[in-house]
């Protein structure tokens, strides 16, 4: 006879919501956002790093450095060594150009009547509903063609300029932040990514099994 030893964790049950997707919204989370510089930036990497042009830069990258600075070194060496340093240093600038994107960026923030508005957002089955700077609109889920989801919120992905950015430390509740969650894995269940660390908490079968924060 075994003795069964029981398992000492016991993760937190699923949040009961009915299997219909818009009831999960029936009743709208109201939310409120303060456009810091650290929040608009951190949507805005999130944003740029899902470009899949940009991945493929990253992949290929250090081949073509190689390449290009062999080409450096023999104009250098064999014609013009201004020519050729001039290369090289056009080379390495290039692997700065996301640097000087985020510098540029944060300078366009530092001017925009935007920085350190706070938004009101309320999220319903009708759409994700912005009230801001006298601004009031309302984007239908339709128009967000992806859902990235992060152990520390939700990007929806509009554009390559458009994807605001949902921490789940935004949400007064636990129970709104699941219900957000789960609607947001079947209103894009053919087209949501779940990251790494997302799957550890347990974000990846529709229901969570741990709480946002």
């Amino acid at each position: 006879m075994t003795d069964a030893t029981p398992n000492p964790y016991q993760p937190p049950a699923a949040v009961e919501t009915d299997s219909d997707t818009g009831s999960l919204l029936a009743i709208p989370i109201c939310i409120t956002l303060k456009m810091t510089t650290g929040y608009l930036m951190d949507a805005f990497t999130r944003t740029r790093d899902r470009n899949p042009t940009r991945k493929r830069w990253l992949f290929i990258r250090w081949p073509i450095a190689a390449f290009l600075l062999l080409l450096a070194a023999m104009l250098g060496f064999n014609t013009q060594p201004l020519y050729g340093l001039g290369f090289a240093a056009f080379v390495v600038s290039s692997f700065f150009a996301y640097r000087i994107d985020e510098w540029y960026y944060r300078f366009t923030l530092s001017r925009s009547t935007w920085l350190n508005a706070t938004c009101d957002i309320e999220i319903s089955g009708d759409g994700y509903r912005v009230s801001s700077l006298g601004y009031d609109l309302t984007v239908p889920w339709s128009s967000f063609t992806m859902a990235d989801i992060f152990n520390d919120g939700i990007l929806l992905y509009q554009t390559n300029t458009s994807s605001p950015w949902i921490p789940w430390s935004a949400f007064s509740t636990d129970f709104d932040a699941d219900r957000f969650r789960n609607f947001t894995l079947r209103q894009f269940a053919d087209n949501h990514r779940v990251h790494a660390e997302a799957r550890w908490f347990g974000f990846t079968n529709g229901m969570s099994t741990h709480g946002p924060r």
